[in-house]
């Protein structure tokens, strides 16, 4: 259930303090024979709670759906300073680039807006729960 604690303080960047449980995230395995299926992942935004869905291949990587996320919302940020992390004890640990989505279909994200710069809503679904102030409300 993914890699040693003595690997993952290794990771850089360092780990983001946790604030809450994450809760969000499907076990890591790799899908044999699946690699041309393409499969939905969510992308949580961890401090505003924005949702993200794309479709990336079964065999992306974690860089792979940042990619495709920035490229649905026009909004190179999200590869640039955008990372997909996981909870580690009371921390957030960033995942690696190269490291594979496997079974994995939702995810955490921080350091970046899940919107495009064109359309603060485009591409992303926020949480039912959340607030508009009128003027959000009369521009959708």
């Amino acid at each position: 259930a993914g890699p040693p604690a003595s690997k993952l303080a290794a990771v850089d960047p360092p780990a983001i303090k946790a604030e809450e449980q994450a809760g969000d995230e499907d076990e890591a395995a790799p899908l044999a024979g699946v690699a041309d299926q393409q499969v939905e992942v969510r992308l949580k935004h961890k401090v505003d709670g924005a949702e993200l869905f794309i479709m990336v291949p079964a065999s992306a990587t974690i860089r792979n759906v940042r990619e495709a996320a920035a490229e649905k919302l026009q909004n190179p940020a999200i590869v640039k300073d955008g990372r997909i992390v996981r909870k580690v004890g009371e921390y957030f640990q960033p995942y690696k680039d190269e490291e594979l989505l496997g079974t994995r279909r939702r995810l955490l994200f921080v350091g970046a807006p899940l919107w495009s710069p064109m359309d603060q809503t485009a591409g992303a679904r926020t949480p039912s729960s959340a607030t508009l102030s009128a003027d959000q409300a009369l521009s959708m």
